[in-house]
Parts: structure tokens; sequence; C-alpha cells
């Protein structure tokens, strides 16, 4: 059962499972209330036509059932519905099509609770969602015809159609023939193996990516509300797990900073982390400075770019970078900042922190966010001490409960997922040679499933020529780039990528033997897929 290109495009549509030749021949009806549907649902909504499966009554009888549709958002439930045309008749009561009695109520009950006793059966526990009834007249309105007040309260006519998601919602709210069992749970995916049982598991990555990050947007951490709790506290030290939040708290208090006209300057390790937050400020209207701290040391001290970028790669580099900025700053070189925000702070070196010490007054307003788990570099963490214990973050809403529980594994500590946080697919661990299963990966994500490049980061421990994907940087004829461009698939080494995040990532070359992919590694790299992630070892 494929999906339309609604779904794979990643539109606001609702995504849309069906069978091409049996909605080819499928009733002009059927046809438009499909169309009304794809128009009007939003992507919280999915949308399997033509749904057949065998029940059995009381007697113990089987019957063999049809839904035309079943519309299904995990947050109310679901909508059975029987479609007829123009030719059903309502006389006295009785509904008839060409002469022949047609009860399109009674037909749909009965299949809606056949669809309940399946769920029961494929999930083995309670059914865990409501479940309503309804049936639609695309082409008719509800005044055409003389039927039972009952019968008018379950059917969605053509002026219904017009704007249906209200009317669905509140019929499942509020009319709901099956209720949900209190301690039964499925998953999206649980949900389309059930009705998608002709598509493979991997199929549905398109669906599963647009429903998990509306959800684990709607369960993202206020920022602001959280920094209403500390208002009193000028200076504070934030330790979060992986996906807590953290770097949503610094750009906010930065917002909050600059929206009061102090002048504040964020400062973190990593220049893609620098640059994703400078992004808040981009139109430069508040008095925010966003900068990795590598690079304000060396644009503080003016120095010559080409020779910077000769030793990119050189640890001396930083250091001379640090030593020199601590004697700029200690002779005056720039005046303190109203408020300094460090992002990453367990990346940062005493000799950073002697530097960062030096552009905050004792008034200034100094936040540290970090994430001891996180430590890739394996610093001697020694951050300042503002005489009060660090508030701790140890809720995570920025990855699916899959990836959570994978994350628990690297963690000194079981990472607890936000209520509400989606439960995503499990991540998988394939063995093998590295280049060879990334080719399979890519050809089905970017190639088959049309997901979007952009969406898929390859993260490996080593910089991207020290990889299996070696001089060919063609893989299932996706280039891969180093770095994000378009047309192409990223990569990045976890250090790089740290502090930042995508749909689906794939780890790339893990092995036992390197030192690098130790629990630190693992952890960090793991916490940067939101939705999916993929982990290919060397066999």
């Amino acid at each position: 059962m494929p999906h339309i290109s609604s779904l794979i495009s990643m539109k606001k549509a609702p995504h849309i499972f069906f069978d091409e030749e049996t909605l080819r021949k499928s009733t002009d009806s059927e046809k438009a209330f499909l169309e009304a549907m794809e128009r009007k649902l939003d992507d919280n909504w999915f949308v399997f036509h033509s749904v057949r499966f065998t029940d059995k009554d009381a007697h113990d009888i089987r019957h063999e059932r049809e839904i035309d549709f079943l519309l299904f958002n995990p947050l109310f439930g679901f909508l059975a519905v029987e479609v007829k045309g123009r030719r059903i008749v309502c006389k006295d009561g009785k509904y008839s099509i060409d002469g022949r009695p047609c009860n399109p109520f009674a037909q749909i009950r009965q299949s809606m609770y056949g669809f309940a006793n399946l769920l029961r059966h494929q999930l083995k526990s309670g059914v865990p969602f409501r479940i309503a009834f309804a049936v639609a007249f695309p082409f008719c309105r509800a005044g055409d015809f003389e039927m039972p007040l009952r019968d008018k309260e379950a059917l969605i006519d053509a002026g219904k159609l017009q704007n249906p998601e209200t009317w669905i919602t509140k019929r499942i709210r509020d009319n709901a023939s099956v209720s949900a069992a209190q301690d039964a749970t499925a998953s999206v995916s649980d949900i389309l193996r059930i009705l998608a049982p002709t598509s493979e598991p991997d199929d549905d990555v398109g669906a599963l990516l647009a429903y998990d990050a509306k959800e684990i947007e709607r369960n993202t951490i206020d920022p602001a509300q959280f920094l209403s709790l500390f208002a009193a506290f000028p200076q504070l030290k934030v330790c979060g797990c992986a996906g807590s939040g953290k770097t949503m708290i610094a750009v906010e208090k930065a917002r909050q900073m600059g929206e009061r006209g102090k002048r504040t300057l964020v400062l973190c390790y990593n220049t893609l982390l620098a640059k994703t937050i400078a992004d808040n400020f981009a139109n430069g209207a508040l008095p925010v400075t966003v900068k990795a701290f590598y690079d304000f040391g060396a644009e503080t001290l003016q120095l010559p770019k080409k020779s910077l970028a000769a030793h990119a790669t050189d640890p001396r580099a930083y250091a001379f970078i640090s030593r020199e900025l601590i004697k700029y700053l200690a002779q005056g070189g720039v005046d303190p900042y109203d408020a300094v925000i460090i992002d990453e702070g367990q990346d940062f070196t005493d000799d950073m922190w002697k530097a960062v010490n030096l552009l905050v007054a004792d008034d200034s307003v100094f936040y540290v966010f970090y994430d001891p788990g996180q430590n890739v570099f394996h610093t001697p963490m020694h951050l300042p001490d503002f005489g009060i214990p660090p508030v701790m973050l140890t809720v995570n809403c920025r990855n699916t409960r899959w990836i959570a529980e994978e994350l628990s594994k690297y963690s000194p500590e079981r990472i607890e997922s936000k209520a509400g946080m989606p439960e995503g697919a499990p991540v998988k661990t394939i063995e093998g040679d590295c280049r060879e299963e990334l080719a399979k990966l890519l050809d089905k994500l970017a190639n088959r499933q049309k997901i979007a490049r952009s969406s898929i980061t390859i993260i490996g421990a080593h910089s991207l020529g020290h990889t299996s994907i070696g001089k060919d940087r063609v893989v299932a004829g996706i280039p891969i780039s180093d770095g994000r461009e378009n047309g192409a698939v990223a990569y990045y080494t976890y250090m790089k990528f740290k502090g930042c995040d995508s749909r689906i990532v794939i780890l790339l070359d893990v092995s036992d033997k390197d030192p690098r992919w130790d629990a630190v590694g693992m952890y960090t790299a793991l916490s940067r897929a939101t939705s999916q992630a993929y982990i290919l070892r060397k066999g």
C-alpha cells in the first residue's frame, strides 16, 4: 500500500495510503472524498483507503469486511467511513441503492467493531484509541433525505466536506463507539504495520518523520517559562542531558538580554553550532553577538584569515589564540559584556575560561550550559563556581523514545523522555561493509523513499577522507559533501556536529576497536538524530 507524493514531499498534507489499482477502480464518490481529505486535513492525519480484513461475529462466523476510509489522528483516534454516491435513497428511514436494501450506517458500524477486534488481536491488548464511525455522501446534502436524526449526526455530507477536520475531530472525541482502553498503548509505527501490511516497515519513513517532527515540536520545552523560574539568579550553571533544551534556553536568555538593550555575547566551541544559534539573531536588531570561541578570539586579535585556515586542524593554533586573547583582554582590549552566555561549556579549556572571565564584569549576567556526557575532547571540566549547585535538566524533549532508550546505553544515567514524545522507530544496527551498506540505505531513503537529502546526515569519528566512503564521494548516485551542500547528503564528525541535529542520522564505520567510538562518542553522535538513527558497524 504505497503512499502518495504529498507525503514524501513533506507538504502540510495528510499521509495517504492506498493501492493504485483499487483506487483506480473505486467510485467517483470515494475519489471525491479522498480529494477532500487531501486538501483539508493536515499532516497530523493518516488516511487509509479500502481497508480489508476478516472478522468473526458472536456466532464465530467469519465475515469479509471492508472500510472505505480509515482516518487516524494519534491525538484523537480513528474514524471509520463508508462512502456512498448519488444513487443512495432513504425513504421512511430505510436505505436502498437501485432498489436494493442497503443501510450504510449499519454496515460501517459493524465494520468499525470488526476493526476494533482486529486491533485487539494484532496488538494483543485493548484498543488504544477511540473509534467512531461515519457515512459520507460527497455529492449530497443531509436535507436531501428524510433520515433518522441519529443518522444525520453521523453523516458527512457535501457541506461538511468543505471544512471536515472540525467535524471529524468532534465526532471522534464526542461520539466514539469504541473507547480507548486505559492500559493499552500503540505507536504510529504499530498502526502503520497493521494497516499498510503490503509495505516494508521502512517504507513508512516519510510518514513517521513528519509525525515525529510534529510531536517533538509540540513537546519542546518552553525556554521562557524555564528562565522565569530563575530570573533572580544573574549567574547560573545549567547541566542537562542531550536533547533537554539547553541551547534553546541559551538562545532565549540571549534574546531576553538583547531586548533589554544589554550588550550580550554568546560563545560555544563549534563553528557550526555558533552559526545555528546566530541565525536566531540574523536581522541584527538586537545587540547580541554569537561566535565560536576561537573565531571570536581570532577576530578580536585581528589574525589573518589565510594563516588561520592553514592551521585549522592544529591544536597548537587554538592554544596560541587562547593565550594571546587572555593577554589582550587583560590589557582592557574589550569592554566586559552586560551578559555572557556559554553553550557546550564542557568543551572549554582552562585558558578559555580565563579569557571568558575577563569578558564578564561583577554585575554581568553569566550563564553556562553544559553536558558532561558530551565531553568529546575529554577536557578537564573546571567550570566557574557561582556558589550554588547547577540546575539539572534530566528530561529529553528532542529525540524519539527509541533513540532516547538507545542513548541510555551510553549514558551514566538513564535518559528519560518527556511524556508525550513520539515513540519513533527502533535504532537499527547493520554490520558489514559500511560503504556497501550505506549505499543500500541511501538508495532506500533518498532515492526510493524520496526523503529530502537535507534531512539525512552521516556522522563519523574521522574526517571524510579517512572513512569507508573514501575518495569516491558519490554513493548510490548521491553526492556526499563535507558539510551541508545543495543536492548532497552531508557528512560531519560528531565533534563538529555536536549541538546540532538532523531528522535521520547514519553513524558510519562504528567499531569497538576505534577509541573514538567510546561511550561519549556514541552518546554524542546518536543524540543528533531527532527521529531515526542507523548504526553501520564494520564487519
